[in-house]
Order: structure tokens, then C-alpha cells, then sequence
């Protein structure tokens, strides 16, 4: 039921706009034909858009959890939405009332109608029913009725007042106002529907004016019978009456110059407001997550799916498809709050194995799909990090990374042991059986091959690098990559913070620091924090024995510290 009041609040912002867009653009124009057209089109938009839904499919990477397999097998089970009294209920129960009274209030007044036509004379003519009744009420017209008291009125004003309401039902008048009284019905806690009404209504009016003249009644005498207003006289509502309480508006509009052509324009007005309607109110997000075909050299997973507290049924029946698609079974049950959040969640997927998910409150997330190996079934997102990391390493490096341990093992298809970078660190004996880490203790994992490895860590990379970066590392992770002479890793020592320079020849270029030579640098610290330089410069060669002589034949870095204010 949350749903149909949402559906009516939009039904009646649909609504509002057209009503908006009448009062200042049209009212005052003399297209009542077109008015009538647009208003009628207001009304039954207003109910149709909201039923238009636009979605918006944003396509994220997919993601990857270790397999959990604990858990009881889940059964096929349906949503079991809270029943706890809350405000939306008592909402319904005052939409309910409201809308009753109304309805309850159209079907007296169209009893009494039906007890006036039966217990009056009638006579049809010319497709007109006339129905003469002694009560006390004004002329009216409902479809083909004409109903009038005849005491009340001479000759010629019966005659004129007919002019009126043939224009009425000719035109089918009536079925508007129906229409009207039906979305009241629906929208009556809207203030501006009540708006609507009268302009719907006063509008129809101007048309049955216009009629009534083309036909050739006195502009003078019809303006002077809608001045004679009957006191004390009355008529249903939903009907229309010649006697009326806008006598003076229809009289300005009687006389008022026909608009000009080029104002038809002002209709298009509401167009881009109801794009912006259906943009900002009917336009669904939805996170699909990207497919990883099935390639052997990618070492990923094939299919991967996500279900967080906001999913909607429509979206997991797409998952549910999508496994039973690739041979597959899904099953699951779940339970919301009155928001519509999951806040429980089994689970269970077959597809080349069996994967469970069970979750603890409040439910949030969890990923689950297969790998070219199997099922995995996850809700943590750091381990998922470690994880991601570890399959990123096996698809770069094809080192294949070990789950059977407690720590992470580091496996080459080559056979050579690269070079392993822990933290900055070199790790030369480091075991890579088990390289006391945790899967979640990693925040990156760098792998290095060829000529990248071989230029930052000379010959020690020519087997490969693999650099791993720990959460708990505190070191500064500046790195600055100078080409020029030679190759050149200008880096911050993560013991010393300081600046470290690395060549991938064994001589020792000349160091100047501000434009002074440094004869004794020490390569391995230059005393010198990395967010202090402002720039490096490499000199080599002729260029580098031309500024600095003899003493530049091994090549100049020059180094420009930033200045203080």
C-alpha cells in the first residue's frame, strides 16, 4: 500500500503542473477548445505517467569474496514484510475516508438525478431528452437531459438558455466532468485539484458561451439573461447549469478579442516540466555488476552477483534468472522492515558446487557467483579487498595465490622466485610458502615484470617483483621516477624519511642541491624529506660535462628544494 500512495502523491504533482501551467499561460487565452483538450490531458496523464519508470542500469566492476559454506541448506522462501501498525496505515485510513465521503456524496447526488428524470415529463427532440420538473432548480444538462422548471422561465429565455446547453451536450460535456469528479475522488487531499475542478468546469463553460452566439443568439440579451441569477434556485454539482457563479468571467471572455495564433506555443510549456518530473521522479538506479567471461588467461571469476539491504524483489528475480541461465539453482528467503530494507537474508547457489549465506543483523551486503573453479559466497568486504587483491596478482603475474594456509603463499608458473618488496623493504629470504601475512593485513599488491622490474631494482628484479604493501604500514609512499641518466628511483625511505637515490649502473653521478655540489651526498639518504623538493633534474653526457666539467662525466641530478615563505 506504500506503493499506491506513492503513485497518488505523484499522480497529484502530475496534476499540479498542468493546473500551474493553465493558470498563468492559458487562463487568459481564447483557445477553449485547446484548454479543454489540455486539461483533459492533464487529468488522465496524471495518472499514467507515474506508472512510467525509466531505468538507469550503472555497471560497476564486479567483486569477489572468499567461500563461506556454513549454514543450513536455505528453502525457497517469500518476503515477509513487517505488519506492526504505523503511519502508513494511518494515512490509508484517512485517504480511505476522505475518498469515501466523496464517493458516497457523487452516488446521492446521481440518485437524485435519476429520481428528477424519472418523475419528471419527458420529451425527447433532436436528440435532446427534456425533462420538466416543478422543483425549484435552474436549467441544466446532464449527457442528452435537459432538465428545467418551465414556471421559471419565458419563451424566449427557454430558448436562448437551450442554445446553451445543446452546445453541452453536443460537446459531451458531461463526460469531463465525470472525469473531474473521479480524479477528485482519487486526489482530493491535493488543494490544487479542487483548482482543477473549477477551472475544468469554467472552461466548459466558456465553450458552451461561444456556441450559443455561433448560433445566433444576441450577444446583449444572452449577456442580460446570465444576469438574471435565479435566488434560492439549485442543481447537481457535477452538472452543467447556465446559472452559474461566474457570470462575470463568462462575460469577459463573451467579449474578450480572440488570442492570436502564434500564442498556441504557451501549450508546449509543460512539456519540460514533466520531462523533468519523469527525470527526477521515475528514473531507477540500478547497480548491475559487470560479467567476466570465462577466460582462462584472466584467472577471474566467470559470474558475479551482489544483494545489498535496498535490492528490490524484481532485482534478485533478475539474479535468480540470470544463475538459472548459466545452469545453475538459487534459492532464498528474506525478511524487510516498513522501509523496505532486508534485513534478513538466506541464501543458497549451485553452479559447480554449493554456496550458503546466512546473515547476521542488520543485514547489509553480500556478494556470491562462480569462478572457473567453483562457488564463492561472501558478506566482508575487507577480506573481499585482500581477495581482490590476491586474484589481481594471479591474473597479472600468473602466481597463483595459496588459500590452504593461514598466511598468503605466493606460487610462479615460471618456477623463478621473484624479488618480494614488503613495506619498501627487500625480503630476500622471504618464504614464499608463507609469508606470515594475512589475506586482510594487505592494502596493495604491486607485481613488476621485465624491463619495469629490472630498471627500478636492477639485476635483483630480473626474475620479477612483487611489492606488497601492509595495512598497518605507516611509511610515507612518496615515489618520484626520474628519466634521464641512466635510470634514476628517487624515493622516500620509509627508516629514514628521507630521499634515496638508485642507479641501475654502479657509478655515482654528481649530486647539486640548491646549486651547490654535494661531493659526499650519501646516495642512500639525503637527509631530505620528499615533500620538501620542488624539482629533479638529470644531466648526462655533453650536457653535463659542459655546465659541470670533469666533475659531471658521470652524469649531474640536480636538486631544487622548495623555498619557504
Amino acid at each position: 500500500m506504500e506503493g499506491f500512495l506513492l503513485y497518488i502523491v505523484k499522480s497529484a504533482g502530475i496534476s499540479t503542473l498542468f493546473l500551474l501551467c493553465y493558470l498563468f499561460f492559458l487562463r487568459k487565452e481564447t483557445f477553449f477548445n485547446a484548454n479543454r483538450v489540455f486539461l483533459i490531458a492533464g487529468l488522465v496523464l496524471s495518472f499514467v505517467i507515474p506508472l512510467v519508470s525509466i531505468k538507469e542500469i550503472v555497471w560497476i566492476e564486479p567483486v569477489m569474496l572468499p567461500s563461506t559454506s556454513s549454514g543450513s541448506p536455505v528453502e525457497p522462501g517469500v518476503d515477509t514484510p513487517s505488519s506492526t501498525l504505523n503511519w502508513i496505515t494511518l494515512v490509508l485510513t484517512v485517504y480511505g475516508l476522505g475518498a469515501a465521503f466523496l464517493f458516497i456524496r457523487l452516488v446521492v447526488n446521481l440518485l437524485s438525478l435519476k429520481r428528477i428524470i424519472a418523475k419528471g415529463d419527458n420529451q425527447e427532440e433532436n436528440g435532446i431528452n427534456f425533462v420538466e420538473t416543478q422543483k425549484n432548480i435552474t436549467p441544466f444538462s446532464f449527457f442528452n437531459y435537459l432538465i428545467y422548471n418551465p414556471e421559471s422561465l419565458t419563451k424566449s429565455d427557454f430558448a436562448t438558455i437551450v442554445t446553451h446547453e445543446r452546445a453541452h451536450i453536443e460537446g459531451r460535456h458531461s463526460l469531463d466532468i465525470l472525469l473531474m469528479h473521479t480524479v477528485l475522488l482519487l486526489q482530493w487531499f491535493n488543494p490544487f485539484i479542487w483548482l482543477y475542478k473549477d477551472s475544468v468546469e469554467h472552461n466548459l463553460e466558456f465553450i458552451a458561451d461561444r456556441g450559443a452566439l455561433q448560433l445566433g443568439r444576441d450577444r446583449v440579451g444572452y449577456q442580460n439573461l446570465m444576469l438574471r441569477t435565479m435566488v434560492g434556485a439549485a442543481h447537481p454539482y457535477f452538472s452543467n447549469s447556465f446559472y452559474n457563479s461566474i457570470i462575470k468571467k463568462r462575460i469577459v471572455m463573451l467579449n474578450k478579442q480572440r488570442s492570436q495564433k502564434s500564442n498556441v506555443w504557451k501549450f508546449g510549456i509543460v512539456l519540460p516540466l514533466l520531462i523533468g518530473f519523469v527525470v527526477s521522479f521515475q528514473t531507477t538506479t540500478v547497480a548491475q555488476i559487470k560479467k567476466v567471461e570465462n577466460q582462462s588467461e584472466n584467472g577471474l571469476f566467470e559470474h558475479v552477483y551482489s544483494i545489498n539491504k535496498n535490492s528490490t524483489d524484481d532485482e534478485i528475480a533478475e539474479i535468480k534468472s540470470s544463475i538459472e541461465q548459466n545452469g545453475g539453482t538459487f534459492t532464498h528467503s528474506l525478511k524487510r522492515n516498513a522501509k523496505g530494507e532486508i534485513t534478513e537474508l538466506e541464501l543458497q547457489i549451485k553452479n559447480k558446487g554449493t554456496g550458503r549465506f546466512t546473515s547476521t543483523f542488520p543485514f547489509s551486503e553480500c556478494y556470491f557467483g562462480t569462478t572457473k573453479d567453483g562457488i564463492f559466497v561472501a558478506d566482508n568486504t575487507e577480506v573481499f579487498n585482500g581477495l581482490k587483491t590476491r586474484m589481481l596478482l594471479r591474473k597479472a603475474t600468473s602466481t597463483k595465490v595459496n588459500d590452504n594456509s593461514n598466511g598468503v603463499t605466493l606460487r610462479s608458473s615460471s618456477g623463478n622466485k621473484p624479488l618480494i618488496i614488503i613495506d619498501g623493504k627487500e625480503k630476500p629470504k622471504a618464504d614464499m610458502d608463507n609469508l606470515g601475512l594475512e589475506p586482510e593485513e594487505i592494502e596493495s599488491m604491486n607485481v613488476l615484470k621485465d624491463e619495469m622490474a629490472v630498471e627500478k631494482y636492477g639485476a635483483k628484479g630480473s626474475k620479477g617483483v612483487v611489492e606488497i604493501t601492509t595495512k598497518k604500514f605507516k611509511g610515507s609512499k612518496t615515489e618520484l621516477t626520474v628519466t634521464g641518466y641512466g635510470q634514476h628511483l628517487v624515493k622516500a625511505d620509509d627508516k629514514s624519511n628521507g630521499v634515496s637515490i638508485r642507479t641501475s649502473s654502479d657509478v655515482k653521478p654528481l649530486i647539486v642541491i640548491d646549486g651547490k655540489e654535494q661531493l659526499k651526498a650519501d646516495m642512500d639518504n639525503l637527509d631530505m624529506a620528499p615533500e620538501k623538493i620542488e624539482s629533479i633534474t638529470v644531466l648526462k653526457d655533453k650536457t653535463a660535462t659542459e655546465k659541470y666539467g670533469e666533475k659531471g662525466k658521470n652524469g649531474v641530478i640536480e636538486i631544487t628544494t622548495k623555498k619557504e615563505d
